[in-house]
């Protein structure tokens, strides 16, 4: 039991880092964006790259924060539906698509570490980027991100199936 409490604590570690350097990416975006416009709108001068830099910012915030939301159980739900259920018919459902979204997002990290591995092969560029990343570096945020929700979706599963272990119970 200890190693597994300690194990959890690394993985929210983990998902904590995540989550801070998401704020970092999205104030980034935020400040840089607004620079741009000043520097597009007042000096005529726009920043080369920026735009490009800012897309690969919207795909890191996202997959760097998606864990830490579902851990903090933050998503958007569309729950009329749920919040009918009864305790433990609803645990069995949380179980269920946490299992499924786990699996979901486990493919989703096999697929893109294969292509990611393919692009740092490779040494891919995008042709028609004016920042000369590679891909492998850019993508590789999807398969680090999707791991991190596989694990969280898990770790959900067995809290589900574990409340509704107790209420079968109790």
């Amino acid at each position: 039991m200890k190693r597994q409490t300690k194990a959890a604590a690394i993985i929210d570690r983990i998902i904590d880092v995540c989550a801070f350097l998401c704020g970092v990416v999205i104030i980034w975006a935020m400040l840089s964006v607004s620079f741009d416009v000043f520097m597009r709108a007042v000096l005529n001068r726009p920043i080369a790259g920026m735009l490009e830099i800012n897309e690969y910012a919207l795909l890191f915030a996202t997959f760097l924060g998606t864990a830490w939301v579902l851990r903090a159980d933050r998503h958007v739900t569309v729950d009329m539906a749920v919040n009918q259920l009864r305790p433990k018919a609803r645990a069995i459902q949380e179980t269920f698509i946490s299992i499924l979204g786990a699996v979901a997002c486990a493919l989703l990290a096999w697929y893109s570490a294969q292509a990611t591995w393919d692009h740092f092969v490779r040494g891919a560029h995008n042709p028609g980027a004016i920042l000369r990343i590679p891909t492998a570096f850019v993508i590789g945020i999807i398969p680090i991100g999707s791991l991190l929700l596989v694990i969280q979706f898990i770790r959900r599963a067995s809290e589900y199936l574990e409340k509704w272990r107790t209420l079968s119970h109790g």
